[in-house]
Order: structure tokens, then C-alpha cells, then sequence
């Protein structure tokens, strides 16, 4: 919309398993993040605010089992 990316957004692998759902409002990221490995498995979960990370990020190994798990507010990650 007006040349910015605005709504949701996809990227696939090669495979045609989806990599990357995002959602966009006046080119940053806003909302919920998630990507995943080629072979389906979650590989991150995260929350943005203006482009700014902002919520819980959750990554994942590839056999699904929780990697890290952090929180941030307004691009800060705090405990």
C-alpha cells in the first residue's frame, strides 16, 4: 500500500514447505513472526512492534524440542 509492504507475508523452501510467515504494517514487522526448517519443524516464534522485537521469541532445534526462549520489550530484551 503507498509502496510499504502492509499485511501478511509468505516465503517458502524450495520443497514448498513454508520458511517465513510475517506480518507487515508500514514496512516494519508487526505482530506475530514464525519460521520454519525445510523439514517442517517450527525453528523460531516471535513477537514484533514496529519493527522492534517485542513479546517472547521462541527458537526451536530441528527435531522441535525448545532451543532458547527469550523475552523483549521495545527492542530490548529484558529478564
Amino acid at each position: 500500500k503507498e509502496g510499504k509492504m502492509r499485511g501478511l507475508i509468505n516465503a517458502w523452501h524450495k520443497n514448498g514447505q513454508k520458511t517465513r510467515e510475517s506480518n507487515f504494517k508500514d514496512d516494519k514487522e508487526d505482530g506475530v513472526v514464525r519460521e520454519w526448517y525445510e523439514n517442517g519443524q517450527k525453528q523460531l516464534e516471535s513477537n514484533w512492534k514496529d519493527g522492534k522485537p517485542d513479546g517472547l521469541f521462541i527458537s526451536y532445534n530441528e527435531d522441535g524440542s525448545e532451543n532458547t526462549r527469550q523475552r523483549f520489550k521495545d527492542g530490548e530484551e529484558v529478564d
